[in-house]
């Protein structure tokens, strides 16, 4: 017995080494290629949705019945901040109201303005929509009206005479992009209508709680956003992508109107892209996937041999 247990241990030793390196190799593929397949297959081959209803922003006050919307958006890349400026502007063949006090929210979540909201009321009359993207909002900082910052939203009150038909610009900077994959982002561009919590707040700001049920607490005609205007970007827009597609694509814009609660509030979210991503994507994919490839058939080879490892009997005592 004690020839024949000799005669035996090192094949026993190889086949307990056979089955512990091809158990090793084996867990060791399995969660490499788990890896791939989830960090870096799954993020390539989809892209994210975007979060639901982050953004809003609304009006207040009855010195701004007859005045329309435009809120122009810069957004150079999906890394930098966004930067809005937000034009009222009187709607032609409209009777404008008395001066009064104006206020207005915005509410984005985690994504409230870095910066108090800055009021510019222009001293002329015609509206110049490159003053949102001729770094204009640090010198407008300087010397206009502030609002102020809450944990969840922003806030401006300040009176204004509507019959001198002068526009009002209020600027800020935010954070509204949402990762969407590799070099592509959301734009969570705001809701400008019929958001009840907004609409609320910016009433309240102004004293007339009262107003937030009812036609008066919406002042506003129509709305417009318009992304990177006359703006140099790094990325472009995917029209097909964004929810909804743009309302015009020269320049990309998303219109709305209040009518009596009907024709939309131009909450969107923008699918913005740098140039040549999906070809960058494609590539990474196809490289990814050859890898995970080899790891899968890493794993394959290993369990075959470990299979053939335990159906073959290789104890000590078989022989005997």
């Amino acid at each position: 017995m004690t020839e024949h247990t000799a005669s035996t241990s090192p094949e026993l030793r190889r086949w307990r080494r056979s089955v512990t390196t091809n158990v090793i190799v084996a867990l060791i593929a399995a969660a490499a290629a788990a890896a791939v397949y989830t960090q870096r297959i799954i993020p390539l081959s989809e892209s994210g949705s975007p979060p639901q209803g982050q953004t809003h922003l609304a009006w207040a006050g009855p010195s701004l019945k007859g005045f329309g919307e435009t809120v122009f958006v810069r957004q150079a890349s999906c890394s930098s901040p966004t930067r809005i400026a937000v034009n009222l502007s009187p709607q032609p063949g409209v009777r404008l109201p008395s001066p009064g006090e104006v206020s207005m929210a915005i509410r984005a979540g985690a994504g409230i303005p870095s910066t108090p909201p800055a009021l510019y009321v222009s001293k002329s009359v015609e509206v110049s929509q490159r003053l949102a993207y001729e770094d204009r909002l640090p010198s407008i900082a300087q010397t206009a009206y502030h609002g102020q910052l809450r944990p969840d939203e922003a806030l401006l009150r300040f009176r204004f005479d509507p019959r001198s038909r002068r526009p009002i610009w209020v600027g800020f900077l935010a954070d509204w992009t949402i990762p969407r994959g590799d070099g592509t982002c959301w734009l969570d561009l705001p809701s400008l209508f019929d958001d009840a919590d907004t609409i609320r707040d910016a009433n309240e700001y102004l004293g007339r709680p009262s107003l937030a049920e009812g036609p008066e607490g919406q002042p506003l005609i129509n709305g417009a956003e318009l992304l990177n205007f006359e703006a140099p970007s790094s990325v472009q827009v995917l029209p097909t992508a964004s929810l909804p597609t743009p309302t015009k694509l020269q320049p990309v814009s998303w219109d709305c109107h209040h009518a009596g609660g009907e024709g939309g509030n131009c909450k969107s979210y923008a699918a913005l892209e740098t140039p040549g991503a999906d070809s960058r994507r494609l590539r990474a994919l196809s490289i990814w996937s050859v890898v995970a490839g080899v790891l899968l058939a890493i794993l394959g080879e290993a369990l075959v041999s470990l299979l053939k490892d335990v159906a073959v009997d290789r104890r000590p005592n078989a022989a005997a």
